[in-house]
């Protein structure tokens, strides 16, 4: 239903007993993507980083960010004044799209808000061109503000366009 855009779309929570074939049932429904236009985005959460607060959403954020400057898709202007970036006049001939994004520099300065409307601006922004799946794998071990960031996230997304996988 997420590929052809019917019904009302859903995120997938995956949950079960230790080693009763979550991660593999995860990998199927991630390798059915596979050749469809959409952009997935994976990312495993670990004991060590509870402690880190939103590492599991940095590493989603500059994946983000390097998709938007591979496939040249142009970013608001709302976005760079919390990102610092470098420009160069690009193949739309008017300079904005991202050349070089400084993210980890950026990063400790941004509260929590400010970084949820980062990312939530790139999600919306980047599902206008194709859709995106998010999976995270052992979501427990998230720190207290990325699962915060992931609730108000999901309830500002369109679940059309983004589907998460936990």
């Amino acid at each position: 239903k997420f590929l052809d855009g019917i019904g009302e779309a859903k995120s997938v929570l995956i949950k079960g007993e230790l080693g009763i074939g979550k991660t593999w049932l995860k990998n199927k429904l991630i390798q059915s993507f596979d050749g469809a236009d959409v952009y997935v985005f994976e990312n495993s959460c670990y004991q060590f980083e509870k402690e880190h607060r939103l590492k599991t959403w940095k590493d989603i954020t500059f994946d983000l960010l390097r998709i938007a400057k591979q496939d040249r898709i142009r970013i608001p202007s709302s976005i760079y004044q919390f990102v610092r970036f470098h420009s160069e006049p690009g193949a739309n001939g008017n300079g904005d799209h991202l050349q070089d994004v400084r993210l980890e520099d950026s990063i400790g300065l941004m509260n929590r808000d400010n970084f949820e409307y980062l990312i939530v601006t790139l999600l919306n922004t980047i599902s206008e061109e194709k859709k995106i799946v998010v999976s995270f794998e052992d979501i427990h071990w998230m720190d207290v503000d990325s699962i915060s960031i992931l609730i108000s996230i999901l309830s500002r997304i369109d679940p059309q366009k983004i589907m998460f996988v936990f």
